[in-house]
Order: structure tokens, then C-alpha cells, then sequence
């Protein structure tokens, strides 16, 4: 009868794992608002997170930049502990798409939630990474600068601030170029700090040789037609004030 009793107990042990995981992904929506996206491969790297501070200091083998102010990585980090994306204070999602309720979050504690806020309201983003969806869509031009200045307005809040779409690449890329573009310009020439954001990207998932030259050639199509990157945000977004800009980049540089 002992052994029997053992073996049960045994069986419910090992059933208690799997069943957990289970009604954690169908059965949130009982402590949690709905429509969160829950990722249960968003364990470990797959979240394609990575503190773009550390990674461009990293890329350079220079301290520029100070850590925990940006992160980056792709949806799947969604439903997971905060912590395995550096335990951000604000999330902006730059894959919502139109007409869609979904949210993407992740969780401090059962009930302490940071679900990602999106700004695009009239087209789904896409195609960042080419200066000509800069050029020839104002409309998208005008979404994309709405998530820009609320990261920027984010940091300038002491917030430390993730952003992300599905893949972490290249939306994702775009921005974190031109958020990285705006401090490390300030203190190195064009070469360099293209070098230095297309070496970010390259740490990407998932990169084939059709996506890997992307950020490169966007920054140099940013800067043959632009003075710097600060111009290239000053003319395609207006509403993002000089003043704020200053201030994003005083906070996100590291100056001794």
C-alpha cells in the first residue's frame, strides 16, 4: 500500500510541471486582462534581447554609452519575467498591427504587469529599415515617429525603456540605429558610427545575407542625404522637439 501511495505521489509530481505551464498559457486571462500574448518559448536567448548600451560599448571596445537605458528583442519575451529583458520600466511595441487587440508584457510578479504600449494608429509598421518608406509614406514616416519620441520622452523620464516588434531585427534595428546614431555622432565620424550600429545588428537572430547589409546601407542613405541623423529625425519628425533630443542624449551617453 506504501509503495502504491509513493508511486502516485510520485505520478502527480511529475504531471504538476506540465499541467502548471498549461493553465498559466490557457488560463491567464483569469488574473490577467486579455488579449496578452503569452510566449512559452520565450526562455533564454530566443527573446533575441539584448541592453543596446552594453552592445554598441561592446561593438566599439569604447564606453559610450551608458547600460540600462535601452533594451531591445522580439516578441517572444512576452508572458516571460521581466527580468530576462533587463527589467524594463516601459515597453513600445512597434509590431502592433492595425485592427488587432493584441498586447504584448512581461511580468514583475503574478499581477505586477508591463504591458507594451504602441503608437502607430492608422498603418502597421514595416520596412523602417529603407529610407525610401521614410520618403515616399508619410503616413508610416509619421507612425514611426510617434513610437520614437515616446521611447525618447520614456528615457527622458528615467525610464528605462524596451522596444521591440516580432523579430527583434529589423524595425527594431531601424530605430535602435537612429536612437544610437544620435550619441555616438556627437563623437565620431560617419564611418565610425555606422561600423558601430551594423555591428548591433549583426547580433540579430535570424539574419540571412539578404537582411544583414540592411542597417548598413539605411544609415548610408540616412547620411548622403541627411547632415546627421539628428537632421534625418528633424525633418521627417517634426513634433520631436530639439530640446528633447539634447536631453535623450545627454542621458544615454556616457560622458566622464
Amino acid at each position: 500500500m506504501k509503495i502504491f501511495r509513493k508511486f502516485l505521489l510520485l505520478f502527480f509530481l511529475l504531471l504538476l510541471g506540465p499541467i502548471s505551464l498549461i493553465l498559466l498559457h490557457y488560463g491567464q486571462n483569469f488574473f490577467e486582462p486579455q488579449n496578452l500574448v503569452f510566449h512559452i518559448e520565450g526562455f533564454g536567448n530566443r527573446t533575441n534581447y539584448r541592453d543596446l548600451g552594453k552592445s554598441l560599448n561592446e561593438c566599439q571596445g569604447l564606453v559610450e554609452y551608458n547600460e540600462g537605458v535601452l533594451g531591445r528583442a522580439k516578441r517572444q519575451f512576452s508572458g516571460m519575467p521581466c527580468s530576462l529583458v533587463g527589467s524594463p520600466d516601459m515597453i513600445v511595441s512597434l509590431n502592433h498591427r492595425i485592427g488587432s487587440k493584441k498586447a504584448y508584457y512581461c511580468r514583475n510578479l503574478p499581477l505586477d504587469l508591463k504591458v507594451g504600449k504602441h503608437f502607430n494608429q492608422h498603418k502597421t509598421l514595416h520596412d523602417l529599415e529603407f529610407l525610401a518608406t521614410w520618403k515616399n509614406d508619410a503616413v508610416m514616416a509619421e507612425e514611426a515617429c510617434r513610437s520614437i519620441a515616446a521611447i525618447i520622452e520614456g528615457v527622458n523620464k528615467s525610464n528605462h525603456v524596451l522596444f521591440h516588434c516580432d523579430a527583434g531585427r529589423d524595425r527594431t534595428g531601424a530605430v535602435a540605429a537612429l536612437l544610437g546614431g544620435l550619441v555616438l555622432e556627437e563623437t565620431a565620424e560617419r564611418a565610425k558610427v555606422v561600423e558601430a550600429l551594423d555591428c548591433d545588428y549583426q547580433k540579430s537572430q535570424n539574419l540571412t545575407s539578404s537582411y544583414k547589409p540592411r542597417i548598413r546601407n539605411f544609415l548610408k542613405e540616412v547620411y548622403k542625404e541627411n547632415a546627421s541623423i539628428k537632421t534625418f529625425l528633424e525633418a521627417y519628425c517634426p513634433t520631436i522637439a530639439s530640446s528633447d533630443i539634447q536631453q535623450f542624449r545627454r542621458i544615454f551617453a556616457k560622458r566622464d
